[in-house]
């Protein structure tokens, strides 16, 4: 079971790699090519390179508040994203619930991480996508 909240990862042996290398890479063929979406309360543009190199995604972030939902919500009905990844951690399950129901009909997948840290959008992804 992938738990996003459990932080020790142990140390690693001398090369081996990180645990979010070596999930993203059971990943990579359904996340590589494809476009997502992260709803955060802060833009982390660091946060979005470090996942587009591990998954070979082309990611945006917004920064959400339950007040200016409606903006990201005609952008998220209008689809062009594979993947969004909420990070239900940072912006509460209100505007989770509003992210589902603005994909409502969209062929989007709506993907849950507790952190905003790739290793916790990696395990959402694997979740979601059957990989745990």
């Amino acid at each position: 079971q992938l738990d996003d909240r459990d932080d020790d990862d142990g140390d690693l042996a001398p090369g081996e790699s990180d645990p979010a290398s070596r999930l993203a890479a059971l990943l990579r063929r359904q996340t590589e090519g494809r476009a997502a979406l992260i709803v955060s309360n802060a833009t982390d543009h660091d946060l979005c390179d470090e996942l587009a190199d591990l998954t070979g995604m082309e990611i945006d972030i917004v920064a959400a508040t339950p007040e200016d939902f409606d903006d990201i919500r005609i952008g998220l009905g209008q689809g062009g994203y594979d993947y969004v990844i909420v990070l239900s951690g940072l912006v509460g399950h209100t505007l989770g619930h509003g992210v589902r129901k603005a994909l409502a009909g969209v062929e989007t997948t709506m993907v849950r991480a507790y952190r905003g840290d790739p290793l916790s959008c990696l395990r959402g992804l694997a979740r979601q996508l059957g990989r745990t």
